[in-house]
């Protein structure tokens, strides 16, 4: 039977990038919560509350404060982000919850879980170990505009 990595060591290089986990919890009644922590770059912005142990993050750094653009920096407005805890539901009832880390992708990524569970009968370690295809380079709402169509292709996840 396999079983989760007692540790990790330092300098793993599939652990080198990225800021960003995914964590969830389910209880046998169908509670469940899920939790996504991304600082977005480095440390955050670098503030920690005295006592508390973790950075907070600065996703406001996506503002642009061009005001023509979408993502501009205005009243009422959240920063484009790309933290998406996923909740499934079967007949009204909690099935699961899930998320995956990949900004952009983030979207595809889970449609694609969906599809590996619903359509192919995997469960959600199988789906999650499973290679995706990508689109990058689409228009974004921080001003990127897609003029030559993207590009695609195939991530497949390093396993230690």
């Amino acid at each position: 039977m396999e079983r989760a990595m007692p540790s990790v060591d330092a300098g793993n290089p599939f652990l080198e990038q990225g800021d960003t986990i995914y964590m969830t919890a389910a209880d046998s009644e169908g509670m469940m919560i899920g939790l996504i922590q991304s600082n977005y770059g480095g440390m955050g912005c670098g503030l920690s509350p005295p006592g508390m142990g973790f950075a907070l993050q600065n996703r406001g750094a996506l503002y642009d404060l061009d005001s023509s653009v979408y993502n501009s920096y205005q009243p009422n407005k959240r920063p484009f982000h790309t933290i998406i805890p996923a909740f499934v539901t079967k007949d009204g009832r909690p099935l699961m919850s899930f998320g995956v880390m990949g900004g952009t992708v983030q979207p595809q990524a889970h449609a694609q879980m969906i599809c590996d569970m619903v359509d192919f009968g995997l469960n959600v370690q199988e789906s999650g170990d499973a290679a995706r295809y990508y689109h990058d380079g689409s228009s974004q709402p921080t001003a990127t505009v897609m003029n030559d169509g993207g590009t695609s292709g195939i991530r497949v996840r390093y396993l230690p």
